[in-house]
């Protein structure tokens, strides 16, 4: 009995977690941490290259005024074939 409650306290806070570089991208940006959202994006796009992680990316990046970088990832998330969310 002690070991499964054992395991509920530890599987609880891996619940409110995610580990995915996409939703922590999503988390800092709505934070206002856009730094932090770029360097998440970018680990993002190594490992899918998503139409929807190029323009938050972009998106970042014209947030803290780097408008060369804004308009390449805009311009990739243009000519991206992958039209998903």
């Amino acid at each position: 009995m002690k070991k499964i409650i054992y395991l509920i306290f530890l599987l609880i806070p891996l619940n409110g977690f995610s580990n995915d570089p996409c939703s922590q991208g999503d988390d800092a940006l709505e934070k206002m941490a856009y730094q932090e959202a770029i360097v998440f994006y970018k680990i993002c796009l190594e490992k899918s290259e998503t139409t929807a992680a190029m323009e938050r990316l972009a998106a970042a990046y014209q947030l803290i005024a780097n408008y060369e970088k804004a308009a390449e990832w805009y311009g990739k998330a243009a000519t991206n074939n992958d039209f998903s969310n």
